[in-house]
């Protein structure tokens, strides 16, 4: 049993989502994007609180987070709390299924359930007010990407559309280890396809390799400093 984050009101009412360190909520950057013109590009992140208990975070957001009628800075995530940021309101719920966030379409398989997800979200994205959006697609099986050593040690990311930013300045994903540049590589959808790129070939290699781009396979390293991250495709 974990607990999740599931969408009460809206057009994806009825997604879940797991609570975990590091997960953001955007109009145009986050872990998970709602489209609505109350919500700030990044809106939200969950973190930490000095207690042990996570919270979500308000990213310095136009219209911020909201428990009832109170606008807050931050909000624990504690069974049965009901928040709302934009327009759409999330309730922090226990669930035993690991099947969250797609589809409840027992017919299919996870890779379609993620296509047919991403196909119908991710055009919403472009006609937003962001100038790199015009561009953004769908990848045709998502991947993961694991942190197996470095300063990020165990953290995981999902990535569902592209192009995705990883760098130690990017709003995108920030990279922590010190040598990091501020743009170290990006993830493209290429027909579907993941393709990797960087301008940093010198310091951010791929399987121990100097080279700017390549499409991305199953147990494939991206590393630099001393971060090395997995690639994993999600069937």
């Amino acid at each position: 049993m974990s607990f999740h984050l599931e969408i009460i009101s809206g057009d994806m009412v009825g997604q879940k989502f797991p609570i975990q360190e590091g997960f953001r909520i955007g109009r145009s950057v986050g872990d998970l994007i709602l489209r609505d013109s109350k919500i700030s590009s990044l809106h939200a992140q969950i973190e930490a609180g000095p207690d042990g208990y996570l919270l979500l975070v308000d990213r310095n957001s136009s219209n911020g987070i909201w428990v009832g009628e109170e606008r807050l800075k931050s909000v624990k995530l504690l069974h049965g709390v009901i928040f709302r940021v934009g327009r759409v309101k999330l309730k922090v719920v226990e669930v035993t299924s690991d099947d969250v966030g797609l589809p409840k379409n027992p017919a299919a398989s996870p890779s379609s359930a993620w296509r047919t997800r991403l196909t119908q979200k991710v055009p919403e994205l472009l006609g937003q007010d962001n100038p790199q959006t015009d561009y953004i697609s769908a990848f045709e099986r998502a991947l993961s990407l694991k942190v197996k050593s470095g300063p990020q040690l165990d953290v995981a990311w999902t990535l569902g559309y592209g192009p995705r930013r990883f760098g130690s300045s990017s709003l995108d994903f920030k990279l922590e280890d010190s040598v990091a540049p501020h743009l170290a590589f990006e993830i493209i959808p290429l027909n579907g396809r993941p393709l990797f790129r960087t301008k940093e070939e010198n310091v951010v290699l791929l399987n121990g390799r100097s080279i700017d781009s390549a499409e991305l396979n199953e147990g494939d390293v991206i590393s630099f400093g001393s971060t090395r991250i997995e690639v994993s495709l999600l069937k």
